[in-house]
């Protein structure tokens, strides 16, 4: 019988066959962690959705909520919400209730547009754009900020239009241009880098500001990339780069990050093949927030009702899953230089992203992970004790969390059956020295282990052990 370290961290990385590979992460994100550590790397338990207030009737409908002069800003159904040192409040109203909404800001205004009007708000007087100067999109899908313009789309012409300097309210009817390089629509955009990224569903251009008095944006000459994206509202940015769900004229379905003019893919096959069996992915929303020293891009699938997370700092996947539901509730994030706020997709609360907050506004998180499978070279081996390595000892005082518990199932045929469910002590309050263990499991050619936390106490899985005999 020999002692082995098992591979039990890792990413979510389930094969459509699970023979190849069957690993979930679900509520927990893998960390590397610095030199000298007990271990390269540990998973995390994921932030809980802290109540905040209901000022609103709706949903949310900002999937990048914007802080503007010190204050958060997020639509919830009718409503435009501001956040101001933890208080919201109500101070527009827009004459739509569902889909969602763009944002944007710049000095003096900020802006809104839904695809049927677009509205600005000054700090005092919330206004239709469109009552004020006839020149406005009014069916403008998106709208971003660049060098004291807003810009916004005209879905379905492949055209943008620029407001007058700092200024949201007025427009010109000239002050407008055309993708050039391919007769692609543009469905998207967004600012960064002083740079200009305009997106159709097959290619995307970058345009920069040349200074040109009558008009100042044109495109890099050789500024075309061959990805365009397939779900207009996964567009993202977050540490100095830009996620989407891209498209172009082979497929769809690849996750792209770009740092400058060249993306790469940083989905996983695995990812893809999970995404590919959601019959439609052109709804899907992303956005980012950073937490203690992550920066995360979530990507929401509503009506595949699913939740893939992508960590920038390990460059790993974990999904997010709320209680009833396969997807993450959460709906946009904001940070005000204290905490990060966001909405609900399915009710009107504000939430704050709390990493001691371990529920989802007092309902159950399910931690689970599911390892990789355990074989060799197909000889049965018989598993005499699993063992964990985990933080024990953090139970809470009272009530649920001050007895906790860690459920533990394995399957021996590489995942597609499994055992009853063995639950064991994770410790109570200052029992550190809690050991976490399993025995007499039986023989199998490819074991999976699975393990579930469900109460609400700070958790962290460092690796695990197994007395593992081969059979001959």
């Amino acid at each position: 019988m020999t002692r082995l370290r098992i591979p039990i961290i890792g990413q979510q990385s389930e094969h459509k066959s699970v023979n190849v590979n069957s690993q979930i992460t679900v509520n927990m994100f893998p960390q590397i962690e610095s030199d000298g550590a007990k271990n390269a790397i540990s998973l995390q338990r994921t932030p809980g959705l802290k109540f905040n207030s209901t000022v609103a009737s709706g949903v949310c409908r900002s999937p990048r909520p914007i802080l503007w002069n010190g204050s958060g800003y997020m639509v919830i159904g009718t409503q435009l919400v501001k956040i101001a040192s933890g208080t919201a409040s109500v101070v527009g109203t827009l004459s739509t209730s569902t889909g969602n909404v763009s944002m944007s800001s710049n000095i003096n205004h900020l802006m809104v547009v839904d695809g049927t009007k677009g509205w600005t708000w000054d700090d005092s007087t919330f206004t239709d754009i469109f009552n004020g100067d006839s020149d406005f999109v009014k069916t403008s899908t998106m709208c971003t900020y660049m060098d004291g313009y807003s810009i916004v789309n005209k879905a379905g012409f492949g055209t943008f239009t620029i407001s007058s300097l700092n200024d949201s309210t007025a427009w010109a009817a000239g002050d407008v241009a055309s993708a050039e390089a391919n007769p692609d629509d543009i469905t998207a955009l967004i600012a960064t880098h002083k740079e200009l990224w305009l997106f159709g569903p097959q290619t995307s251009e970058l345009w920069y500001n040349s200074g040109n008095a009558d008009f100042p944006f044109e495109p890099y000459r050789n500024g075309t990339v061959e990805w365009g994206i397939h779900a207009p509202f996964s567009l993202a940015k977050a540490d100095e780069s830009l996620f989407w769900l891209s498209q172009n004229r082979e497929g769809k379905g690849i996750v792209l990050s770009a740092r400058g003019t060249s993306p790469v893919a940083i989905s996983t096959r695995d990812i893809e093949s999970e995404i590919g069996e959601i019959t439609t992915i052109s709804d899907a929303i992303g956005w980012t927030y950073q937490q203690k020293g992550h920066t995360f891009y979530v990507l929401t699938f509503p009506t595949g009702d699913r939740t893939f997370v992508y960590d920038v700092a390990s460059n790993m996947w974990h999904r997010r899953r709320s209680f009833g539901v396969e997807r993450w509730r959460a709906f946009g994030a904001l940070f005000d230089g204290k905490k990060h706020y966001c909405g609900d997709y399915a009710n009107n609360n504000i939430y704050e992203l709390d990493l001691d907050t371990y529920t989802d506004n007092g309902t159950t998180i399910s931690c689970t992970r599911r390892t990789q499978v355990i074989h060799k070279d197909r000889q049965r081996l018989r598993v005499e004790r699993i063992e964990l390595d985990v933080e024990a000892g953090v139970g809470v005082s009272v009530g649920q969390g001050s007895d906790p518990k860690i459920m533990m199932r394995y399957s021996k045929d590489g995942g597609h059956t499994w055992s009853n469910e063995q639950w064991r002590d994770l410790g109570a309050m200052g029992k550190y020295g809690q050991r976490v263990y399993w025995t007499t499991l039986g023989i199998g050619r490819q074991w999976v282990f699975e393990f579930t936390v469900t109460d609400p106490i700070r958790f962290s899985m460092y690796g695990g052990y197994a007395d593992i005999t081969v059979c001959r």
